[in-house]
């Protein structure tokens, strides 16, 4: 908390601060003070120190660190703890090893990732600098409608993307977000059962977000399918303003779950962009040709089949594909 509060004060003051002023405003003492100084500067801000004159900030543009994402930040249980990475392995894995120690509603985020996944298995490329990869711990009383998590997940991205860019998203059936007809952020959601009682152990909800990267910045091979919300805006985006509104709007959403349950599942309906598009739902290699009917109470998809046989498909069960394309 002292590094925070110290970053707080050298953004507030612009100028030097002195290390006396520091110690008195904040009721620490100066070896406190040059321990903060010294935790912020390995963070990667850059502070310039000056006998006469104190310290001053020189701010590192848009640093993913949980100094940087508290500052400011007023949530009730999601986001109470950040936990802050330059590389891991994956922040859904962290949580997975660790939940025992964590609290509900810790929230790890990492500036890359060496060992990013997405659903069945798929890579899911973290590459440092320019995306948001973090992954929300929850540790639920009951599995009430813990099937609607991803789902809701998605509305919450889209409100916050929205809010940030004044561009509204569209949703892939279950856990893509789709922009300019690419995706630019995937959801991977994870449960641990306790094997003897079947009691839930945790559930982690994984987010990974392309936030500015350029075209060039994916495979080759990705390239018709990924994209950035800076491509599909036209500009750079600051990273840790869109990470405070994520995290704020899972926090409302996760907070009021049943009394928004509604109102997500008409956000969801609306942003769905299958919806009456031509599908292949893969349950085999090649996929099977059928139309998106509707969402249903449940996130479930409706798909109707050329016979006109219908079914409501779980995101557990197939993945979807676009007939003209990844998400068309």
């Amino acid at each position: 908390m002292t590094k925070i509060e110290v970053l707080k004060l050298l953004k507030n003051n612009g100028e030097y601060v002195s290390g006396e002023y520091i110690s008195k405003s904040l009721g620490i003492s100066r070896v406190a003070v040059n321990k903060a100084i010294a935790a912020l500067k390995r963070d990667g801000y850059t502070i310039l120190s000056s006998t006469n004159k104190g310290y001053c900030l020189k701010e590192r543009a848009d640093i993913l660190t949980d100094a940087e994402i508290k500052n400011g930040l007023a949530t009730e249980y999601i986001g109470k703890d950040i936990i802050c990475f330059d590389s891991i392995d994956s922040t859904n894995n962290y949580i997975k090893n660790n939940y025992e120690s964590l609290n509900d509603g810790t929230v790890v985020i990492a500036n890359k990732q060496t060992g990013g996944r997405g659903r069945l298995g798929r890579i899911f490329v973290s590459e440092p600098d320019v995306g948001i990869y973090m992954s929300v711990l929850l540790k639920p009383k009951s599995l009430d409608r813990v099937t609607a998590l991803t789902a809701m997940t998605a509305v919450g991205l889209c409100d916050a993307i929205e809010k940030t860019v004044s561009v509204r998203p569209f949703i892939k059936w279950t856990n893509d977000i789709i922009m300019d007809g690419k995706k630019v952020c995937g959801i991977l959601t994870e449960m641990g059962v306790e094997g003897e009682t079947g009691n839930v152990q945790y559930i982690v909800v994984g987010i990974g977000i392309n936030v500015n990267q350029d075209s060039d910045g994916f495979p080759e091979e990705l390239r018709n399918i990924a994209g950035s919300i800076r491509m599909a805006c036209n500009e750079k985006i600051n990273r840790v303003k869109l990470c405070k509104q994520i995290i704020k709007e899972l926090d409302f959403l996760y907070l009021n779950f049943d009394s928004f349950y509604e109102r997500c599942l008409q956000s969801y309906r609306k942003d769905c962009i299958n919806i009456g598009r031509k599908i292949l739902v893969m349950k085999t290699q090649e996929g099977i040709e059928a139309e998106a009917v509707a969402v249903e109470e449940d996130f479930s998809l409706r798909v109707r089949y050329p016979d006109g046989k219908e079914e409501s498909i779980k995101s557990g069960e197939v993945s979807i594909r676009g007939m003209m394309g990844y998400s068309q």
